[in-house]
Parts: structure tokens; C-alpha cells; sequence
């Protein structure tokens, strides 16, 4: 079993959790919160289980004292990149990160290089499984019509006032300017994301709809199996499908 610990505790990271609870290769151990208003209870007991599972701490309990008692293979942080200042006590003890942060700055990236050396790190501002295999395709849509027109489309709730993270990225991967972004803000709406390639009689599209926050912690799951693996070096999800790909394709060619 691969021991897992947790930051982060919000809207996000409390749905992200779930996936966890029901893994036979992963073994939940404790959630770090930044404030203390939930230390002492169990993050199962947000999920109606019925059973104790991973207790949760607060920043007063994070020391090297309580990664000796409370030992994990990995770490996955659903919180802010302030908590990048934790990763140096991580990355002396071995301990893999997979970072969901949606953003670091240059100095924190940086940083992020500099642990890379002494451990393995995942990082992905959008972790679902779904919006990386949908990055993957339209690279290789991309590759195969370099020709084609390329507009962005992104849906969020009608209180997210900045442009989507995910659909910078999606831009920023294909070559496209931001101005062909365009914004939808309406409802609840999760997470949408559609890339539209056009051509003169024909239309391609991609689309990802994020239905549950819990589709984040999926993601994460798969990243905590995979980095396990891995002794050192920065990488993002991508390079996690990328090899998974490489793999599917030797045992074809073996069968």
C-alpha cells in the first residue's frame, strides 16, 4: 500500500478526498488543514462512512516530529503554494509531492527544480484526468492540421470573475493567443472547456465538462500510483500518460 497524506481541506480538497477512501492501493493516512476548527475529526466523517479515516491535523502539528510519527510515502496538496515552503522537509524525508496548486510564481517554480533533485514531483494546476487526456489530442490534432483555425471556449460559475487557468494553459500549449479564448459565466457550472479546430467544410471539437469536484481527486490518485515510482525529477501529467501510452503500445506489440 502506498501512504498517502493530504493538505488542503476546502471546497476542493474536501470532494478531492473522497476517491481515496475507496482505493486498494492507497492507504489515506492523515489531512493537514491550514486553521484548526476540524483537528481531532476525521475526513471519512465529511462522507458519511462508517468507519474513522484519516485524522485531521492543522499547521500547528506540521514539524519533522510529526512526519516521523505519522510516516508517507507521498503528499498530495490541494492547498495554496504557500504551503511550497513545506516541500523542503518533504523532499529531505523522500517523500513524493503531487501538487494540484492552480498557480506558483517564477521563484516558486524554481523551487519546485531545485527539490526535483532529491524527490519526484508531479505538478498539474488541473489534475483531472480528462482535461490532460483532452491537451494530449488536440496536440496531436494540431500536429496533423497545423492549418486549422483554433478558438478556446470556457464555462465556469457566474462568480468567477478571471479567465480560466486551465484554458490559459490549453492556449499557451497550442500557440493560440488569449483574445481567442472567449468566457461563458453562468450558474454553477464546474468546469467546461472546449477546443474548436475549423476548417473550410468541417469542424472538430473537444470538449471536457468537470461534473463533481471529485474528478480532481481521481486524477490525483492515479498521479500518487505513478510517482511512487519515481525517485526524483519535476513532472506534470502529461509525461504520467505519455509513459502509460508508451507502455499500452509495447504489449501490443508483444501480444
Amino acid at each position: 500500500m502506498i501512504r498517502v497524506g493530504f493538505m488542503g481541506f476546502g471546497q476542493t480538497g474536501r470532494e478531492a478526498v473522497f476517491p481515496f477512501f475507496g482505493s486498494k492501493r492507497v492507504d489515506l493516512c492523515w489531512v493537514m488543514k491550514h486553521s484548526d476548527e476540524l483537528r481531532g475529526l476525521y475526513a471519512s466523517s465529511f462522507h458519511h462512512l462508517d468507519y474513522d479515516k484519516a485524522p485531521i491535523f492543522s499547521e500547528c502539528d506540521w514539524s519533522e516530529e510529526f512526519l516521523i510519527q505519522n510516516p508517507v510515502d507521498v503528499v498530495v496538496d490541494f492547498s495554496n503554494s504557500s504551503n511550497v515552503c513545506k516541500y523542503d522537509l518533504l523532499a529531505r524525508h523522500g517523500i513524493r509531492i503531487v501538487s494540484a496548486v492552480s498557480k506558483y510564481s517564477d521563484e516558486e517554480v524554481a523551487l519546485l527544480q531545485q527539490l526535483s533533485t532529491q524527490t519526484a514531483i508531479i505538478w498539474s494546476p488541473n489534475i483531472t484526468l480528462g482535461i490532460n487526456i483532452l491537451l494530449m489530442a488536440s496536440r496531436f490534432i494540431q500536429a496533423a492540421t497545423p492549418e486549422a483555425d483554433i478558438q478556446i471556449l470556457e464555462s465556469h460559475f457566474k462568480d468567477k470573475k478571471e479567465i480560466s487557468g486551465t484554458a490559459q494553459r490549453i492556449a499557451d500549449t497550442l500557440g493560440v493567443d488569449h483574445d481567442n479564448i472567449h468566457s461563458i459565466r453562468a450558474g454553477g457550472i464546474l468546469g467546461e472547456h472546449e477546443i474548436i479546430f475549423g476548417y473550410p467544410y468541417q469542424t472538430i471539437r473537444l470538449s471536457h465538462d468537470t461534473i463533481s469536484r471529485r474528478a480532481f481527486g481521481r486524477g490525483a490518485l492515479s498521479c500518487c500510483r505513478w510517482i511512487y515510482k519515481k525517485k526524483t525529477g519535476l513532472f506534470n501529467m502529461s509525461d504520467m500518460l505519455v509513459e502509460d501510452m508508451r507502455d499500452w503500445l509495447n504489449g501490443l506489440e508483444i501480444a
